[in-house]
């Protein structure tokens, strides 16, 4: 099993229509104080955006089949997703 988005990044991989969906919820802490830190703030921000579910539909709370990927999402991915801040994307579709 591989997440929506793996087939998105373009994995040479066939995905199957199966009746199974896992959700996995992601959190983020940190200290108050660390917080305030401007490097500590940037990357927080940057982890925001990576799995923002505007951004990006395969973080949504609700299934995004990958057969329906491209028509709910027509924007630029990163190629790598930790590059998403680093300009190195691509179109899909």
């Amino acid at each position: 099993m591989l997440p929506t988005y793996v087939y998105a990044l373009g994995a040479p991989v066939v995905p199957l229509s199966l009746p199974i969906h896992h959700q996995v919820d992601i959190w983020m802490t940190c200290h108050a104080d660390a917080a305030r830190i401007p490097r500590v703030r940037h990357l927080m921000n940057w982890l925001i955006r990576a799995f923002s579910p505007k951004i990006y539909p395969w973080f949504r709370d609700e299934f995004v089949r990958p057969a329906d990927l491209l028509s709910q999402y027509s924007g630029r991915i990163p190629s790598n997703p930790f590059e998403s801040s680093m300009g190195a994307e691509r179109n899909i579709g």
